[in-house]
């Protein structure tokens, strides 16, 4: 059965997502934010198609009313903890869109607040010592990056340019009106299904992408934390009731300019109902979260200086015949009127070392700070 709380999801009805060129995408956004009306784009790894809808009317669901959903496709946003959001986004029609209205305000439970290298770096230690206790297995630690949005950003430009340097990761760039803008570049699929074969993938441990290096060592830390987020994501299938359980080896990958360690697992699953209930059972899985999941996240709610909001949430879509493309919100910014919120995180063990944490978080950082400072350079 699935859970009866608020999953406080934003999604579209897609009754015909449009192939779009990234750089005439400005105008469509354009006429969203003078209409009021909320609008996505996406790219899907490994494609170069560019999709994009506008929606005018919407509502908040629960995870429930997803099932009732399922003849239809859409595209849903949900943020890390459940409990945070209170937004609704607007259905897109065919035939006509109408002008749309202010969506509920997101309220944060903490004011956004950069935390700097030592306050970072107290952060990790806190975990490894509770970890170290015996209370968690695994911690997750998160930091945002406030810089003053340049005088010359174009959303629409970035992400054209996140498509051509980041080739297989999931491109996006969401807008609804009143409530909240972001834009990423996601590595990491949270789940994958077409006609009952479903895919997801154990994507920890990071390093820095070197060019012309042919092969990358791993230490205990890195396997460890790999080894907890493969074992958690089978095992929680495994309950699910899915057949045709597989998991393969950990392997090396690219991921823009981090490696990672990766296992892919993969799984038959029989309706809608059990698709729905397993995708809220993984998320959020220990390579964003931790180890045990609910006390985990109740610790990152207490510890971290800021609210995660849709950073490590997960977003894409979900489609006709238990079709879904869902991935994990990461390498990504929040779009204020004034600034760019980066949000990055480190999984952290009892192995771990705050300082190559925090020069980890810095590498993920520039996924998109590098970008930015290309396209945008400032005097």
């Amino acid at each position: 059965m699935l859970r009866d709380e608020k999953v406080n999801a934003i999604y579209w009805k897609n009754f015909n997502f449009a192939v779009m060129k990234a750089s005439d995408l400005q105008a469509i956004y354009k006429q969203a934010v003078q209409q009021s009306l909320s609008f996505v784009c996406y790219r899907l790894p490994g494609e170069k198609q560019i999709f994009h809808a506008m929606n005018a009317d919407g509502k908040l669901v629960k995870s429930a009313e997803l099932v009732e959903m399922a003849a239809d496709a859409h595209f849903i946003f949900a943020p890390f903890h459940a409990a945070n959001a209170a937004v609704f986004v607007m259905p897109l029609t065919t035939n006509k869109q109408e002008a749309g209205k202010m969506i509920d305000v997101y309220q944060p439970e903490k004011p956004a607040k950069a935390a700097n290298k030592q306050v970072y770096m107290d952060l990790v230690d806190s975990m490894k010592s509770a970890i170290n206790e015996g209370l968690y297995d695994k911690l997750v630690a998160s930091r945002i990056i406030m810089d003053e949005k340049p005088t010359t950003f174009s959303a629409a430009l970035l992400f054209e340019s996140l498509c051509t340097k980041y080739p297989n990761a999931f491109v996006y760039w969401i807008f609804i009106p009143g409530e909240t803008e972001w834009l990423g570049a996601s590595p990491e699929q949270l789940l994958k299904s077409e006609q009952g074969k479903i895919y997801t993938m154990s994507l920890a441990g990071s390093q820095a992408f070197v060019e012309g290096q042919a092969s990358y060592h791993w230490g205990e830390k890195e396997q460890k934390e790999q080894e907890i987020v493969s074992n958690y994501i089978f095992h929680t299938m495994m309950a699910s009731g899915v057949t045709a359980l597989k998991m393969s080896d950990a392997q090396t990958h690219r991921a823009g300019n981090m490696i990672h360690l990766r296992t892919d697992i993969s799984a038959e699953i029989d309706s809608v109902n059990d698709l729905l209930s397993l995708i809220f059972h993984l998320h959020p899985t220990p390579a964003v979260c931790g180890l045990p999941k609910e006390k985990a996240m109740q610790y990152i709610l207490d510890h971290e200086m800021h609210d995660r909001k849709y950073y490590s949430g997960f977003l894409g879509i979900i489609g006709k015949e238990m079709n879904c493309n869902l991935f994990v919100n990461l390498r990504c910014m929040e779009i204020t009127q004034n600034q760019l919120i980066r949000y990055v995180g480190c999984g952290i063990t009892a192995d771990s070392n705050a300082e190559l944490e925090w020069e980890e978080s810095v590498h993920k950082s520039q996924t998109l700070g590098r970008v930015i400072d290309e396209l945008f350079p400032q005097n």
